[in-house]
């Protein structure tokens, strides 16, 4: 047999077996799942006709007894209750048969004492043994389990007048004890106890027929559901097996038809697969290449930078960065076809000057990039190549259709290659800078520069310190409804000798070398003692790490005396990312208990929400800048607008950032912001500006 004919025969038993295991599981379940709902159906059968049966035949019980109660009370009520009467009431009784198998009776007890004792009742009626009847009762006799039933039902009788209590009695007609449920009620007027029993056996043997019975209906649905498994597996496995051949048939159709496809297809993709090498390669070149120049592109470049890094010992090479220096100004004064041209003679020239060069690419619209084996050891061989490039390329260019054209280049080199794109750009970006032509990348240039001047900052920001320099500058904001400027904010400075510096110059070093909390701290002290004597409003700005700094909150807490800190307003950066909301909201409550409001600054720059203000529990709401400079912009003008509509439904008062000129002015107004903020009102100054720096006139 061949190896074919004996896989196809494993797979069509292997399907065959699967369908038979799935059915026969399949039925098996479903088989099980029925013989068990059954058998559950019958535990639920069998337990609610125990609980339904008992409950019915001591009900029946309580029924009897009762009703003979109310008869003999009624007699009694009547006045009719003679000794003739007790006669024929006593005789009814002694015939009356209760019980599932009538055996339970009824029995009547003369009291002499509630309490119990050697003679506490006598028997007017007991069926079973006439022979007691009159004779005393003693209280403690015990039935065969050492129960003393009498005191019992005593204790009960004398406690509510009814009593049920269960001992083990002899049951009539046979020679065993048997446990029996009495009911008793007394009869007050007369002193009866008047009581009957049922026997527990025989309410037991009733649902023991009950459930043999359930038990066997049980047995013979689970023998159908058994034939009918049996039934179901037989007919699935003669239709397995006739599908079976019916897929053998088609099975072989199809093997005949794909071998014949089989071949076609054989023939068709040798074809394709020489085209679609052929297009590859194109692709591949289009792709690595640049369309203009024909040079390499970016693309090449960073898969040869790949490769290069995988290698365990890469051959030392050389990488040179140009750039043509305010290529997209050329592009706009002379044309982008003679900038076109401008960057082919480029690429042309390059050639001719680096022949030894691995790779030329083009990697940015005005950025070319040679890759090429590093063999300049002798001192100042690398720098004297980039000098004669740059002169090649730029004084003794020879290209007589850009002579119109007066362009420079700035190359940069390394050697270093462990960041070799970082390296250069970083090389590439000093030398701009600082103005250079050519420049070779060294390891220190990207940190030493900014270590310098991080330095320097430090050094004015101690020397402020020191000296006494920090300053507080005073912007005035302008109270659009009475037209009056009526607030300031407070901003930090640093004046030295020769200049004032901004927060943005030193504020990121100050963070950093600790200095910042001191820098705080002292224009704190200064922006209070300016507001102290007057009665203006003013502005302190807090970041998120003033919050929850340390030392901050102590000198505010020295600061907000009850005279100065209703006055007081702290502005929290919209932009701040607000981390710990408790911290926040604990300092918020404690300066809004003094007196103090909470103002929103930069609104619309971070994660504007109104959840971030409702927990902030701000009262003013800065508007960004950024927006109010793009007014009356439609974009602009909706975002405002809405600010300035929420603002209003939640009493919050807006202010709007950066008024330039009187138009925007007059747009803010209309836009109906409560407050202005801008050069146009007043630029910060170490002195309150009192009045606008020009006259505004009302709208």
């Amino acid at each position: 047999m061949k190896p074919n004919q004996t896989s196809e025969r494993a797979f069509f038993n292997l399907q065959l077996s699967s369908a038979l295991a799935f059915i026969f599981g399949l039925a098996l379940v479903l088989t099980i799942f029925f013989i068990y709902q059954q058998w559950h159906a019958y535990q639920q059968h069998a337990q609610a006709f125990r609980a339904q049966f008992s409950q019915t035949q001591f009900t029946q019980l309580n029924d009897q007894i009762k009703r003979e109660t109310r008869l003999i009370n009624a007699l009694i009520d009547k006045g009719q209750f003679d000794a003739a009467q007790q006669t024929q009431v006593l005789n009814r009784l002694r015939e009356t048969r209760i019980g599932p198998e009538q055996i339970g009776y009824f029995f009547v007890l003369k009291l002499n004492q509630i309490d119990g004792g050697a003679d506490f009742a006598r028997h007017l009626l007991l069926p079973i043994d006439p022979a007691q009847e009159g004779l005393p009762m003693d209280s403690s006799l015990k039935d065969s389990q050492g129960h003393a039933y009498r005191e019992t039902y005593l204790k009960q009788l004398k406690e509510n007048g009814t009593a049920k209590v269960s001992y083990w009695y002899q049951k009539p007609g046979a020679q065993y004890t048997s446990q029996k449920v009495t009911q008793i009620e007394w009869i007050k007027p007369i002193n009866w106890l008047i009581g009957a029993g049922l026997y527990t056996d025989d309410i037991e043997a009733i649902i023991y027929q009950q459930q043999q019975q359930l038990k066997a209906h049980f047995v013979r649905q689970a023998g159908i559901s058994l034939a009918l498994t049996v039934l179901f597996i037989s007919l699935a496995l003669m239709v397995s097996l006739r599908l079976q051949a019916r897929l053998k048939t088609r099975f072989a159709q199809l093997k005949t038809n794909l071998t014949h496809y089989q071949t076609q297809l054989e023939t068709l993709n040798q074809t394709l697969e020489s085209e679609v090498a052929q297009k590859s390669q194109e692709l591949e070149d289009l792709y690595q290449h640049d369309a203009l120049t024909g040079l390499f592109n970016r693309a090449k470049l960073l898969s040869d930078l790949a490769k290069r890094k995988n290698l365990t010992t890469p051959p030392p090479c050389l990488l040179i960065s140009l750039n043509i220096d305010d290529f997209k100004a050329l592009n706009e004064l002379f044309g982008m076809e003679l900038g076109d041209q401008l960057l082919i003679t480029v690429s042309e020239n390059l050639k001719v000057q680096l022949p030894n060069a691995k790779r030329l690419y083009r990697i940015g619209a005005d950025e070319f990039l040679v890759w090429m084996p590093n063999s300049l050891q002798a001192p100042g061989a690398l720098d004297a190549l980039l000098q004669q490039l740059h002169q090649a390329l730029t004084v003794d260019l020879q290209a007589p259709n850009l002579q119109t054209i007066s362009f420079n280049l700035t190359i940069v080199a390394t050697t270093a290659l462990s960041s070799p794109l970082s390296e250069l750009e970083m090389a590439m970006r000093l030398a701009k800078q600082k103005k250079k032509d050519i420049l070779i990348y060294a390891p220190q240039m990207d940190q030493k520069q900014r270590s310098l001047d991080n330095l320097h900052i430090t050094s004015l920001l101690k020397q402020a310190l020191a000296n006494d320099q920090v300053m507080p500058y005073f912007q005035p904001i302008y109270n659009l409804h009475t037209q009056k400027i009526d607030k300031y904010e407070c901003l930090i400075r640093i004046k030295t000798p020769t200049e004032v510096l901004l927060p943005y110059q030193f504020l990121p070093v100050a963070k950093k070398s600790k200095l910042y909390a001191q820098l705080m701290q002292a224009m704190l002290v200064k922006s209070f003692a300016m507001f102290a004597n007057n009665q203006y409003r003013f502005s302190i700005n807090l970041s998120y790490e003033d919050i929850v700094g340390e030392d901050i909150p102590k000198t505010l807490e020295h600061l907000l005396t009850p005279d100065i800190a209703p006055r007081v307003i702290f502005e929290i950066l919209e932009t701040e990312g607000v981390e710990n909301y408790q911290i926040v909201s604990s300092f918020i409550q404690k300066v809004k208990a003094l007196g103090c409001q909470i103002a929103v600054d930069d609104y619309g720059t971070g994660f504007s929400s109104l959840e971030h203000l409702l927990k902030l529990n701000i009262d003013i709401l800065k508007i960004d800048g950024s927006l109010i400079q793009s007014l009356p912009q439609p974009h602009a003008m909706a975002i405002v607008q809405s600010v300035v509509f929420f603002a209003k439904q939640l009493n919050i008062t807006t202010v709007a950032e950066f008024v330039s000129h009187a138009d925007l002015l007059s747009c803010v107004n209309d836009l109906q912001i409560d407050y202005a903020q801008g050069f146009y009102i007043g630029q910060p100054q170490p002195t309150l500006q009192t009045e606008p720096l020009k006259p505004i006139t009302a709208n």
